[in-house]
Formats: structure tokens, C-alpha cells, sequence
């Protein structure tokens, strides 16, 4: 799968639910949310104010992320948006930089289409590093973990499953997705 694939199968409407364990919690987190992933140009405003302030190349896709949802046993919603930005390194789009708008600054992380065509993200933080590995069950299910780690001891892992319910269509399949599915 390329990174322009991947964009392109995570466009649309999704319910997610999410299981997050953390280091000194008896019991875990759990979570529902509404999730829409539109694909942005990436000669949009937004898009060209982002790359420009990482110092980075024109990216290759981007796109807009907004939930809408809540935690078991709070009443407060959760609710924001983010818009990310890929940009593939030179050799050809299986790794490169991943831009994330957080706030009023950019986030910058490592992307790889790893083996088993697995979207995997690498962000590092002051302290700690961020894994996010995103897969598809097939087109309409797509998986995420998240493990956050400081040094080598984890401090929290997450799992998500994400239903799509429409707003999106999901791509023709290319010789590339064809010939692994």
C-alpha cells in the first residue's frame, strides 16, 4: 500500500472505540467517537502554512481529522481537529515525515508503510517516544495501536477499532493493493 492509498482508505465517517491501559491505573480507559478524515489539497492554505513552518517539502497528501466523542464514566465531550501533512522521502513514498497540526505548532513524526501493508508512526517527545501502528481488516474496518514508551519502559498502550459509516468511498484497488489482497 502506498502513503496516497492509505489516505485515501482512511477518508470517510467512522465509529471508534478505544481501550487504553496507562501505568499505575487499576482499570482501564475506554472510549467511543465519531471520527471524519477528509482529504484536503495540499495546496490548501492550511497545508502550505504547516510544511512551511517545519521547513519541509511540499507535501505529498494531507488531510482533515475531527472527533467527537466521550470517555466512559465522564460527562465532558471530547472534541477537537487536527490536519496532517504527508511527505515522502525520496524513495518513492514508503517512509518519510508525517505533519501534525497540534494547536498553534507542528508536529513532526517518522511514517513507514511497514510489512502487512501497516501504517507506522514514530513521534518523539520530550521524555517519551509515541509507536501508532494503523492497519485495514478490510475496507470498511481499520485498527490502531498506540504504545507510548519512555526509554524502554511502556507507559501506556491503546487499541482502537474504527467502523467506517460512510462520507467516504474507498479507492479502487491499484495492481499493488490487488495483488496482496
Amino acid at each position: 500500500m502506498t502513503i496516497q492509498e492509505f489516505f485515501e482508505l482512511s477518508t470517510g465517517k467512522w465509529f471508534s472505540q478505544s481501550t487504553k491501559y496507562g501505568v499505575g491505573c487499576d482499570r482501564p480507559q475506554n472510549g467511543r467517537s465519531d471520527l471524519i478524515i477528509e482529504d484536503l489539497s495540499v495546496e490548501s492554505p492550511e497545508i502550505q502554512k504547516i510544511y512551511q513552518d517545519a521547513g519541509l517539502n511540499s507535501p505529498s497528501n494531507a488531510a482533515k481529522i475531527s472527533w467527537n466523542g466521550s470517555l466512559d464514566g465522564s460527562t465532558k465531550k471530547v472534541v477537537g481537529s487536527t490536519i496532517i501533512a504527508a511527505i515522502p522521502d525520496s524513495n518513492g513514498g514508503d517512509r518519510g515525515k508525517l505533519l501534525r497540526q497540534v494547536g498553534t505548532s507542528t508536529l513532526v513524526s517518522d511514517y513507514e508503510m511497514g510489512d502487512g501493508e501497516v501504517f507506522i508512526l514514530i513521534t518523539p517527545e520530550k521524555d517519551a517516544t509515541w509507536e501508532e501502528r494503523i492497519w485495514f481488516g478490510s475496507e470498511n474496518l481499520r485498527l490502531r495501536t498506540v504504545v507510548k514508551k519512555q526509554g524502554e519502559d511502556t507507559q501506556s498502550s491503546s487499541f482502537y477499532s474504527e467502523i467506517r459509516m460512510g462520507g467516504g468511498k474507498p479507492p479502487a484497488k491499484t495492481e499493488t493493493t490487488a495483488a496482496n489482497a
